[in-house]
């Protein structure tokens, strides 16, 4: 999901007005409103906070080298020892009650430079040297499409941002052009043709779920920054498309998903929760215990732990609507092996305890 300007804006405020300090990252093509959306950004809540000393430092390590970010090596011979000198950005953050820390096309930078950044993008030091604790960092850069000269960014660099893709919107560019006084001919064209604002650019923010990832969704959660319009935007960043699709997904309905494992574990626990199933999650759980129950009955199981599911499998279906059980029994004994496993009496017994009598395929 893409978020415009403004809403990159709004993400932003946001995250400062909480004291949520997950960096971001503003990915988009050229000329989208990237580099505005913090300078628009500061610019409200200066205003809203005049009492406040709210700041904003820009750098662009595409101009720097590493020493440039990190400090350049100054020898002290007196203690034997190599110190580093801060650069004058990182020392201009202490100026400030709150300052929103601008680093502008990051993925241009040389390799060394982004080496740099690292620390600050984990730890919000320099050389182990802190910068001022309330430092909000905002990323901006080109998506890495081939369209761009940019380095491509490792896996451990980007996990450590909220990649927000960032597109143009027509009405918020409008908005942004009289707020600023554009010329009301080109407002009133763009209006009119509104495929001429921008060309649209493919790319997709590709974050990838880890264990880490659920830290940083509990901290989005714990600063309450998810807002209706961008936490698709915002969780997508963070654990990618089809993982978002699920948690969301998940939230929403306020359903619990039983492992058919954990089930088969303790079914005590969990019946009340399987058997409050909507009928598409039945089937799908039910389809999960066929393929759990083929699986089981194979030579790698002991015969003691086969019998011990396929008595808690039986017990299911009782507890289950007839139809459905029967659906379920019918695809489960397809397996000969759970004939051998239950013998004809078992079988039998299982059969008649549910009130229907299927026969095996032969």
């Amino acid at each position: 999901m893409n978020i415009t300007p403004k809403q990159a804006e709004d993400v932003i405020v946001k995250f400062v007005e909480n004291g949520c300090k997950i960096p971001l990252c503003l990915v988009g093509g050229r000329g989208v409103g990237k580099t505005m959306a913090p300078y628009n950004a500061v610019n409200r809540l200066q205003k809203k906070y005049p009492d406040k000393r709210i700041g904003m430092i820009v750098i662009r390590p595409a101009l720097d080298t590493a020493e440039d970010i990190a400090g350049w090596p100054r020898p002290d011979a007196d203690n034997d020892t190599v110190r580093y000198l801060q650069c004058d950005w990182a020392k201009e953050t202490h100026k400030y009650d709150t300052v929103v820390l601008v680093i502008d096309e990051v993925n241009r930078a040389q390799n060394e430079t982004l080496q740099a950044l690292f620390e600050v993008l984990s730890d919000r030091t320099l050389r182990r040297k802190p910068l001022n604790p309330e430092t909000y960092i905002v990323c901006t850069m080109n998506p890495d499409n081939g369209n761009y000269q940019v380095t491509t960014l490792d896996p451990a660099f980007e996990r450590r941002m909220i990649r927000l893709a960032v597109e143009p919107d027509v009405d918020s560019w409008i908005e942004w052009a009289e707020s600023n006084n554009v010329t009301r001919g080109i407002i009133d064209f763009i209006n009119n043709n509104r495929k001429f604002l921008s060309v649209k650019e493919e790319y997709v923010i590709d974050a990838k779920p880890n264990p880490d990832c659920y830290r940083i969704v509990d901290m989005l959660l714990r600063h309450n920054v998810l807002t209706d319009d961008t936490k698709t935007a915002i969780l997508t960043g963070v654990l990618g498309r089809e993982a978002t699709t699920a948690m969301l997904k998940f939230i929403n309905t306020g359903e619990t998903t039983i492992q058919v494992s954990t089930y088969m574990a303790n079914p005590e626990k969990y019946k009340t929760v399987v058997c409050g199933y909507r009928n598409d999650k039945m089937a799908k759980f039910c389809d999960e215990v066929v393929d759990y129950m083929n699986e089981l009955l194979t030579d790698k199981y002991t015969k003691e732990a086969q019998c011990a599911d396929v008595v808690t499998t039986g017990k299911l279906c009782l507890l289950l609507p007839l139809e459905t059980a029967t659906a379920l029994l019918s695809r489960v004994v397809d397996n000969p092996r759970w004939m051998e496993t239950l013998g004809k009496s078992g079988e039998v017994a299982l059969m008649d305890a549910i009130g229907v009598r299927l026969t095996p395929k032969k």
